[in-house]
Formats: structure tokens, C-alpha cells, sequence
């Protein structure tokens, strides 16, 4: 046997994963080149890129010890309380539109009707952490808060739903069109039209709400209050295992770099931008218009008082509503001293590369 073949390979990989749902800069970073660009100067290192759904799994398994996701946080933050090894490297906040929607006929004109009423909240089989379910609520407690009502003044209504599996490309390689949100907004219209339940909260199109006679009376994103507003589609943030950052904390630092540079095209170019991340989404540019705002500012990677605060406040809301089951420090496991040295790596490479030019 050569020394080849019986030398153990000592090869690290990472993983690289973002949500299929959301738009993020990571998949602007990928679609640009940038992250290849970056990941070429990696000899002993294999580099995993999916777009995946978080598997809520506090303990990833070995092979993925490596590991860096760019998604939504409330998963994340139900891991860490958990006791996941992780680490909060950086935030994006992305405006978006969470409404909610009775029938016209009902006689509910505003948030101050629905006192007593029934509210569909989507609820998850066989699922350790329900996400939707989670927003529901946040949605609903954003929007009782302006009339001075809480969740205890209303009945929450169980949807059932199954677990929607990500459908498989056709045979030409094509991503599907069709989205789960898309699913579950049809399935909760059809409960409000039924009359099982008196409010839904759901992105349901224009055009299906006209037909049906539906009205919306709130959307949180025009609650004035930021801590409000927040839920797991508004913040997004870059978590990493504890293992890549005690081992391989530059990479971690250039991949930010790399991210930020992609912050700074998006700025420069917010069309196309919003043309390439419909196209990994699998929607139009229309479609996101519709239900996010200044999608180029909105997917900066960033860190802010106002974001760890926001972060705190989710934690708070889901530990009160029985997401959680341990409390944690949130300033333990944010570090942003990442993104303050990616900041100061892409400020010297753009100085050396002025440098070369004016050579």
C-alpha cells in the first residue's frame, strides 16, 4: 500500500449554507463570484455551498463541525439555547410586509376588533422548533400592542401543517416556481373564507385578496417601533460554529470581507441586485418589490445597538411563549469583532488595489 493510500487525509471542510427563503448577500456574494474568488485561495480546505433549510439540530454533526449560515435568527437562537457552540457574527435588517388579513364582511375595521377573536396560527407536525408558528405570534402581539391588547385577549386557532420538503429541480436542472409560502397563505385564505377562523396572517396576493373580498387591517412594517417589527423574517444574521472561529478565524473575517463587498455593489447596482436575488429565490423582481423594502439597503451585513436590542427582545418573546426552554446571554454570544476586522481587511485591500492602479 502506498503512503498515499494509508496516510489518513487531513483535509478540513466547511459548509456553507443559506435560507431558501430569504434574501440575503450571500447569495448575492455567490452569484457575483466573490465567495469562489475567495474560497480559490483554499488548498487544504473543502468548501460545501448549499441553500438549504436549517435542520434545528443544536449539535451539527461531525463532518460539519466547520460550519457558517446566513438565514433568519430565531432558529439559531433556539440552538444556541440549546447549548449549540455558536457565535453571532454580524446582522442584516431587511423591512419586509407581515400583514394581516379578515373578511371584508366580518365588521373587524381595526386591531381593536379583533378582542375575542380567532386568529389562525400555523402550527407544525413533528418539528422541535416551529418557525412560522413563531412569527405568527410575533405578528399578532406587534399588532394587539398597538390597541393595548396582548395574545391572552384573543383565541389562537392551531392550522395544521405538514413539513414542506424542498421540491426537486425538473429535469432540465430548472429550480420550481412554486413556493411554500405561497402554499400556506392559500391554506390559511381558505380557513378565513370558511369561517374557522376570524384573521390570518399571510402574504396573500393582491389580486386573490380582491377576489375573495379580504382586507388587511395591519402590517408590522408600519408599527414605529423597531423592537415591534422584528421577527424572523426582519432580522437576519451570520452564525458560525465556535469550532471555525477558534480555528479558522480569518477565513471567517474574509468571508465577511467578501460579503461586505457585496453590500457595497448591491448599493451601487440596487436593479440588478433585485434581479439576481429573484432569480435565487425563484420569483420576480415584482414580487419582491411588493413585499420588501430597498432590497439593496435592506440585505447590508451590518452591526448595530439597535440590532442587538431587537435580537434580545425575539429572545425574550420566544422564551415568554414557550419556544425556549433555557435563557441565554445574548452579549455572550454576539461577537462583532469579526466584522470589525472584515471592515479593515477590505479597507486595505481596496487601498492596495488603488495602489496597483495608480502604479
Amino acid at each position: 500500500m502506498s503512503d498515499t493510500q494509508s496516510t489518513p487525509s487531513t483535509r478540513s471542510s466547511l459548509f456553507y449554507s443559506r435560507c431558501p427563503a430569504v434574501p440575503t448577500n450571500s447569495s448575492l456574494a455567490a452569484q457575483l463570484g466573490f465567495l469562489d474568488e475567495e474560497f480559490a485561495l483554499e488548498h487544504d480546505l473543502d468548501i460545501r455551498s448549499e441553500v438549504i433549510g436549517l435542520d434545528p439540530n443544536p449539535n451539527p454533526p461531525y463532518e460539519d463541525r466547520l460550519w457558517l449560515r446566513h438565514a433568519g435568527h430565531v432558529k439559531a437562537v433556539w440552538a444556541r439555547s440549546k447549548g449549540a457552540d455558536t457565535k453571532l457574527v454580524t446582522f442584516s435588517w431587511l423591512e419586509g410586509s407581515y400583514p394581516i388579513f379578515v373578511r371584508r364582511e366580518s365588521g373587524i375595521k381595526t386591531v381593536a376588533d379583533l378582542k375575542g377573536k380567532r386568529l389562525a396560527a400555523l402550527k407544525f407536525k413533528d418539528t422541535p422548533f416551529d418557525l412560522l408558528r413563531a412569527q405568527n405570534l410575533k405578528v399578532y402581539d406587534a399588532a394587539l400592542g398597538t390597541a393595548g391588547l396582548t395574545l391572552d385577549d384573543v383565541t389562537l386557532v392551531d392550522v395544521p401543517q405538514e413539513k414542506h420538503n424542498k421540491p426537486e429541480p425538473d429535469s432540465k436542472g430548472t429550480a420550481p416556481k412554486k413556493s411554500v409560502f405561497a402554499s400556506i397563505a392559500r391554506d390559511l385564505s381558505l380557513w378565513l373564507l370558511n369561517d374557522k377562523v376570524d384573521a390570518v396572517t399571510a402574504r396573500i396576493p393582491a389580486d386573490i385578496a380582491e377576489f375573495f373580498d379580504l382586507v388587511e387591517i395591519y402590517d408590522t412594517r408600519n408599527h414605529p417601533d423597531a423592537n415591534a417589527r422584528v421577527n424572523p423574517g426582519v432580522l437576519r444574521n451570520v452564525v458560525v460554529s465556535g469550532a471555525l472561529l477558534r480555528e479558522r478565524r480569518d477565513l471567517v473575517v474574509r468571508i465577511l470581507a467578501r460579503l461586505l463587498e457585496a453590500s457595497d455593489w448591491a448599493r451601487e447596482h440596487p436593479e440588478k441586485t433585485l434581479e439576481l436575488l429573484a432569480k435565487d429565490l425563484s420569483t420576480t423582481p415584482e414580487a419582491l418589490e411588493t413585499y420588501f423594502e430597498d432590497l439593496a439597503s435592506g440585505i447590508q451585513v451590518d452591526a448595530t445597538t439597535q440590532q442587538v436590542e431587537a435580537l434580545r427582545t425575539q429572545k425574550d418573546f420566544l422564551l415568554k411563549h414557550g419556544f425556549l426552554d433555557n435563557d441565554f446571554d445574548i452579549d455572550e454570544w454576539v461577537d462583532l469583532t469579526p466584522l470589525q476586522e472584515a471592515r479593515a481587511l477590505l479597507a486595505a485591500r481596496h487601498e492596495k488595489e488603488a495602489g496597483v492602479l495608480v502604479s
